[in-house]
């Protein structure tokens, strides 16, 4: 009988990596227009609309929260910023 995990929580948010690049990888379309970092998916919506991602997460039986637009939002402590129809990151304050 198994009463314990081999590995403790702190493994959870790598195995949830794991599992969402398998899941990205298995559509080459997908592949090609998405990043991920933990639980986030970056998608490239000139490459892939976002239904066609939502159904490769389907495809598995996983789901998402809705999307929403990374302009002016954070990634990695970085603010996403549209410049020229360019997306830059920026500090919000100055080193």
């Amino acid at each position: 009988m198994l009463t314990r995990l081999r590995f403790g929580l702190n493994m959870a948010p790598k195995i949830r990596s794991v599992v969402i690049k398998v899941v990205l990888t298995s559509n080459s379309v997908v592949r090609d227009a998405t990043d991920s970092y933990v639980d986030d998916i970056i998608v490239d919506l000139s490459k892939v609309c976002i239904q066609e991602v939502l159904k490769a997460l389907n495809n598995f039986r996983l789901q998402a929260k809705p999307a929403k637009p990374l302009c002016w939002g954070r990634v990695l402590g970085l603010r996403v910023v549209e410049e020229n129809g360019v997306m830059k990151r920026k500090r919000d304050n100055a080193l």
